[in-house]
């Protein structure tokens, strides 16, 4: 029989034991801290090879008592994992819920097409927290790779177990690639609809304004040269109007500026031709004889009156529809208000406009189908599209209308591609992209 002593080691031996397997070790937590770190170089989109510059190595071994890893062992080793246990966060929101997806693409510096899927689970408890789950390179662009694109994505954001009657909404802008790439993707998910951005439909209707008034697009777009990267000219409008903001940088791929530029010289025409006046005749740029022979033109003055008295609200249409987590009721209703405004247009560019608008709205077939649920949602006698179960319909209570949030991953796209950084491979540039946006997008 063992005496009291002996037992007494034994149970300090194994409580000893428990101890230590309870406990974290050096190296784990020098990994868990490797790891950190790797995520806040992401998070604050870092370049790699900060970590390399002395002082912040000096800095960073002084205050957080810990060896600093060379930039090489973060992108190797700890890339990865916390990409992995971004799309594991991901994949436990989404869990089996039904989901939207809305894709879109772009070309880098390096000439490379690529697209971004982002996906969001519907659910009539409230809106989703849309995430960014795939950044690949397509080797041409054409409705084939857009759905093979989508396929590969889900796949991997399910392990392959995807169930293929959960995906609800395919969105997009309404490029003829993607249009044809729905009916592909509608044999895989058969209770799939496809909707176009409606924010980007009402900037198609401000392009087809832009094209009708090439006088005035004239007058904006020399008026801006006039402005940038010029601290003369700029010194002779603030001497004079100093309360007034300075002639604004619209952006043709920027939804609504261009109109947001006529309303601001709409309010303020006579202080910009003040302040052309006064530019001194010695200075001969192109840009200001343009500005001067349209302003010699009486219809400037006028169009921007016109563009202004029936055009204005498209911006801040355009706002509220760009804006995330809303019902599919209340984009609806910012749809129908645009519809209105658009319809009460004078003229014969306020018919163009109209036919513009209606033909993008009969084209966007999946957005006449949303339009009978959101009835249906909004308790109105209207019977259920054939194409829809009817245990789908609460599910697309928070159904988006835009594909705002895969342009918002591009704005991270093109931060993150610096100047400085082209040499990131596509696939650890999808996982910076990934971890990124998880980290700084779906935690506002």
């Amino acid at each position: 029989m063992q005496g009291a002593a002996h037992k007494a080691k034994a149970q300090q031996k194994n409580q000893l034991q428990q101890t230590l397997l309870t406990q974290p070790t050096s190296s784990n937590l020098s990994s868990n801290f490797y790891a950190d770190l790797t995520r806040a170089f992401v998070a604050a989109n870092i370049p790699w090879n900060a970590i390399e510059n002395p002082v912040l190595r000096q800095f960073l071994q002084k205050y957080c008592k810990q060896n600093i890893p060379s930039e090489s062992t973060l992108r190797k080793n700890y890339l990865d994992r916390i990409y992995n246990e971004t799309l594991a966060s991901i994949r436990e929101d989404i869990g089996d819920s039904y989901i939207w997806v809305s894709v879109d693409e772009t070309s880098d510096p390096m000439n490379r097409y690529i697209a971004n899927m982002v996906v969001g689970k519907l659910s009539p408890d409230g809106p989703s927290i849309p995430h960014l789950v795939c950044v690949k390179e397509l080797s041409k662009v054409n409705s084939q790779a857009i759905a093979y694109f989508v396929n590969k994505g889900l796949q991997s954001l399910y392990s392959g177990n995807i169930d293929d009657s959960k995906v609800l909404l395919f969105c997009t802008d309404a490029a003829s690639y993607m249009v044809a790439a729905a009916p592909l993707l509608k044999t895989f998910y058969p209770n799939l609809t496809h909707v176009t951005c409606l924010a980007h439909g009402l900037h198609r209707v401000s392009e087809t304004i832009r094209n009708e008034f090439p006088l005035v697009n004239s007058f904006i777009s020399n008026t801006k040269k006039c402005f940038c990267k010029a601290p003369s000219r700029i010194s002779i409008f603030r001497e004079n109007f100093p309360d007034i903001p300075l002639p604004p940088q619209p952006v043709v791929t920027r939804w609504g500026t261009w109109i947001q530029s006529v309303v601001y010289y709409s309010k303020y025409f006579k202080e910009v031709v003040t302040v052309i006046d006064k530019l001194p005749e010695t200075d001969s740029a192109a840009c200001v004889k343009a500005v001067k022979d349209c302003l010699n033109d009486s219809r400037v003055k006028n169009d921007i009156a016109y563009i202004t008295s029936n055009f204005s609200f498209i911006p801040a249409s355009i706002e509220q529809l760009e804006r995330e987590k809303q019902s599919l009721c209340s984009q609806i209703a910012i749809v129908k208000e645009a519809q209105v405004n658009i319809h009460s247009a004078l003229g014969e560019t306020g018919k163009k406009v109209k036919n513009k608008w209606d033909n993008v709205l009969n084209k966007n077939v999946g957005f006449s189908l949303l339009e009978k649920v959101s009835r249906v949602i909004s308790g109105e006698s209207v019977n259920v599209p054939v194409s829809i179960d009817v245990s789908i319909v609460p599910n697309l209570k928070f159904a988006p209308l835009t594909s705002v949030s895969v342009e918002r991953s591009f704005s991270a796209f093109k931060m993150i591609l610096s100047d400085k950084r082209q040499r990131l491979t596509v696939e650890n540039l999808e996982k910076i992209l990934v971890v990124y946006c998880a980290d700084n997008y779906n935690k506002v």
